[in-house]
């Protein structure tokens, strides 16, 4: 399955243009909207990731508040990074479980893809933070680490692992052929959130 990732409220346009999606992310981090528009967002017909990444713009008492307003709005799944901290994921955690809404718990590289027995600690940290699904995205500077990224799959379930940087490319692309439940595609294909994302559009090709 593919989830769209929206970095402008452009939702509902971009879905009566492709009906066939049933699975978005909105970054919340770089999307000013307010509570009434998420909530109509929430309310599509399609099954809704809602991530806000630390920011020095957004306070992390105001980004806990908009992740368990989501929660409580709807969302299916929301997007925790392991860095935030025990008690902040442990939150997010129980509001997610009162409403139906699976936690995802992401690890961030943005320089190196570390070694693979440093992945494996990264994924069962993330698990021992009550993980429903991981999430592992690094920087990929040669083909190592593309097999090491790759060799995550043959060992643990429910695991979304992703290389970033145009080498990096080819993992978002056979993601779900290695064993991802989803990956994800930009909205805005000349404006991804994160380096090597490719458009929706580039899994629409025969």
């Amino acid at each position: 399955m593919i989830c769209v990732t929206f970095s402008k409220p452009t939702v509902e346009m971009f879905l009566l243009k492709h009906p066939e999606v049933k699975m978005i992310e909105l970054r919340l981090d770089l999307m000013e909207i307010d509570k009434t528009t998420l909530q109509r967002f929430l309310a599509l017909p399609v099954e809704a990731i809602v991530t806000c990444r630390p920011t020095e713009k957004i306070p992390e008492n105001q980004r806990l508040t908009l992740l368990l307003q989501s929660i409580s709005l709807g969302a299916r799944y929301v997007d925790v990074e392991i860095e935030s901290g025990t008690d902040f994921i442990a939150t997010v955690k129980k509001s997610a479980e009162k409403h139906n809404c699976k936690l995802i718990v992401s690890y961030h590289n943005f320089e190196k893809t570390p070694e693979l027995s440093e992945l494996e600690k990264i994924v069962e940290n993330c698990r021992t933070a009550q993980a429903d699904i991981v999430k592992i995205a690094c920087m990929v500077n040669d083909e190592r680490d593309i097999l090491n990224i790759k060799s995550l799959y043959a060992k643990n379930k429910i695991i979304i692992a992703l290389g970033m940087g145009e080498k990096g490319t080819i993992t978002r692309i056979k993601a779900c052929e290695w064993g991802a439940p989803f990956t994800y595609a930009a909205a805005e294909p000349d404006a991804p959130v994160a380096p090597g994302m490719v458009g929706y559009d580039c899994f629409l090709l025969p």
